[in-house]
């Protein structure tokens, strides 16, 4: 029970200097973990960007609601092909060619 007691007593405190906008001591007295914070920080930025990508949806503006949606340092996906994989794998200029057998 005595541990209950300290977690509500750190809480209790933790909120007394979270009022007073004092949040990285109330975050250091409450024993709750920065990576907390910083997912919630992160999640908060994904639903507005996904309210503002609504809200352009809404009025028409289709490329402007993309943009919101886009994720940073993700490219366009390219179209798949043989060649497109060749340059993937470093051997662009190696030259190819399609060949049919039949099989009876």
């Amino acid at each position: 029970m005595s541990g209950f007691k300290n977690k509500l007593e750190s809480i209790f405190a933790a909120t007394a200097f979270a009022e007073m906008n004092d949040h990285k001591t109330a975050i250091e007295i409450s024993g709750v973990e920065t990576s907390i914070w910083k997912k919630l920080a992160s999640l908060k930025e994904q639903i507005e960007k996904i309210f503002a990508a609504t809200a352009f949806t809404d009025i028409g503006c289709f490329d402007m609601a993309v943009e919101f949606t886009r994720t940073p340092n993700v490219g366009d996906v390219k179209e798949k092909s043989f060649a497109n994989f060749l340059e993937d794998i470093g051997l662009s200029g190696v030259q190819f060619h399609y060949l049919v057998a039949r099989i009876q």
